[in-house]
């Protein structure tokens, strides 16, 4: 199997969170989100409209209207080339989580 292109979570923000547009998020990352890759750290995403085929862990994900995804860390996934998501994502570290399951006892 080749290579898969391995993305760390962005540096330097505050709590290790952030909130992003997927419309934007395509826009900005086209060239590397519509190949096949592996993020390290955890996401939420919420489709507020049906929209494109979403592959995780190589298997096609239909995107329905108002649905959530929750992606773990280290999983692999590749937005459709054609576009067309519309929703926001909410990314977080490991840190982060890590963090959230002290404050909660876990």
């Amino acid at each position: 199997m080749k290579n898969i292109k391995k993305f760390s979570f962005r540096q330097g923000l505050p709590h290790d969170i952030e909130l992003m547009d997927l419309e934007l998020l395509f826009r900005a990352g086209y060239e590397n989100i519509t190949k096949t890759h592996r993020s390290t750290f955890f996401q939420i995403f919420w489709f507020q409209e049906a929209g494109p085929i979403h592959l995780v862990d190589f298997v096609p994900m239909d995107v329905q209207a108002n649905t959530l995804l929750f992606l773990s860390a280290e999983t692999v996934q590749r937005f459709d080339p054609q576009g067309g998501y519309k929703g926001k994502t909410i990314l977080f570290s490991k840190a982060f989580f890590a963090a959230c399951n002290k404050i909660l006892g876990i």
